[in-house]
């Protein structure tokens, strides 16, 4: 049997950007992962919401 590749967040958090950590203490861990292995240095914008829809 294979040792699991994917690394307790214990271990790695304070390898971690802390923009990384702020996502992973609201939405965990593992959708973490998943929203960096998907996007992952890519850059987009996040709106906050200051301009009305489509600007």
């Amino acid at each position: 049997m294979q040792p699991s590749l994917q690394p307790d967040y214990a271990e790695v958090q304070a390898l971690l950007p802390e923009s990384v950590q702020q996502i992973a203490g609201l939405i965990g861990f593992p959708a973490t992962e998943a929203l960096i292995r998907h996007f992952g240095g890519v850059p987009f914008r996040i709106g906050k919401g200051l301009r009305g829809a489509g600007e």
